[in-house]
């Protein structure tokens, strides 16, 4: 019985937190789409080592 109801608790922990970084994701994609997309710019910056980092080749250029 107490291995049952800890399976029970276990599966219920595992949708909850499942449930609650789906809701974040959402929740972040419709701020950024309210936004708009003119305000989110990627550059490159620094390796790890304190190299110059690049982008992709497949990267978009940057359009005004």
């Amino acid at each position: 019985m107490l291995t049952a109801i800890g399976i029970g608790i276990g599966i219920a922990a595992m949708v909850a937190v499942l449930g609650i970084s789906e809701s974040s994701r959402a929740g972040l994609l419709a701020q950024l789409d309210k936004l708009g997309t003119n305000l989110l710019t990627a550059s490159p910056g620094r390796t790890v080592f304190g190299d110059n980092a690049t982008l992709p080749l497949t990267a978009p250029a940057n359009q005004p």
